[in-house]
């Protein structure tokens, strides 16, 4: 097995860190760091994000109405997603876990938030198909920032 193969990839836990604190972080900053990303939110990034179909969707795509544009493009971004996003929950708790332990996280004073702690960026993580990833998680941060938990939920077809 290829050490960077999409087995390998799923399973590590640092990549599943470093991408929801990208995706913490766009989110938070295009909020104007009035608040963070709604917790149930984090639970759709990492089975998208790991996911080569959905990654070659949108990880190039603009940022200002992107994600309407990529779901109309390609109606496969939202099949399999619920099912990935319930089969990977452990997956994203663990991730979480790390994210807050190495202190790149942190709940809001309600535990309903996720907010980066670190905001400046790290280095560049480019081991075999990461760009790609950290950029998917970005736009989704970006994108999950500008509507509503409900839009988010109907678009790709999730329920929390």
């Amino acid at each position: 097995m290829k050490p960077w193969s999409e087995y390998y990839v799923i399973q590590n836990s640092t990549l599943g860190s470093l991408a929801l604190w990208t995706f913490a972080k766009e989110f938070y900053e295009n909020a104007h760091k009035e608040r963070g990303a709604p917790l149930p939110l984090t639970m759709i990034v990492l089975p998208m994000v790991f996911h080569k179909d959905t990654v070659s969707s949108i990880f190039g795509r603009v940022f200002e109405g992107g994600l309407y544009r990529a779901v109309g493009d390609d109606r496969t971004i939202s099949a399999g997603l619920q099912q990935r996003m319930e089969a990977m929950a452990d997956q994203t708790f663990k991730a979480l876990n790390l994210a807050f332990a190495a202190g790149l996280l942190k709940y809001d004073s309600q535990m309903t938030y996720v907010i980066p702690v670190r905001i400046s960026e790290a280095s560049q993580v480019n081991i075999g198909g990461t760009k790609e990833i950290m950029s998917a998680a970005r736009r989704l941060g970006y994108w999950f920032s500008t509507i509503s938990m409900e839009q988010i939920s109907i678009l790709l077809k999730v329920r929390f």
